[in-house]
């Protein structure tokens, strides 16, 4: 009779750095206080799909995982909603030595350059003040994706209200 034998995995030891929604385009309240301060950078993020990075120095010896959401991450696990036309995006705020660190590791991926034209879908602000006042407001509308939802209006669709 044959023995099985088991490998077991080795876990590296990971910590998660937290990136803070701050605004997007289409609501006009923040989602939460805004840090202020020269350590911390606010990122326009257009992405359709979350971006997970785990490979991100900690500076302990050990790596950490950072997620730049989607756009319709709020519609995560729901049954019903209407999904973020292109042209939006979300302020994410990030420490200055984290986003450096995925500059580095992860600065020639597409997301973070321009391709054929088009802004990059993850890019530097200046300010969080600037981005809502609508300073970026051009630059986002450019922002394609390649996996824009048709448009609801063009479809005759309205969101259910819940009556």
């Amino acid at each position: 009779m044959a023995t099985t034998t088991r490998r077991r995995r080795t876990k590296k030891a990971e910590t998660q750095t937290a990136t803070t929604v701050v605004g997007t385009t289409t609501e006009k309240e923040e989602k939460k206080e805004a840090l202020i301060g020269s350590e911390v950078v606010t990122l326009r993020v257009s992405l359709r799909r979350g971006y997970v990075m785990d490979d991100i120095p900690d500076g302990k010896g050990s790596t950490k995982r950072v997620e730049l959401p989607a756009l319709d991450s709020a519609l995560k696990g729901s049954k019903v909603g209407i999904l973020t036309p292109d042209g939006n995006a979300l302020f994410v705020q990030l420490s200055r030595s984290d986003w450096e660190a995925v500059k580095a590791i992860h600065g020639k991926e597409r997301m973070f350059n321009s391709w054929k034209g088009f802004p990059p879908c993850v890019a530097e602000v200046a300010s969080l003040a600037d981005a809502k006042a609508g300073a970026y407001a051009d630059e986002i509308a450019e922002v394609k994706t390649g996996y824009a939802p048709a448009d609801p209006a063009k479809l005759n669709v309205e969101e259910d209200k819940g009556e």
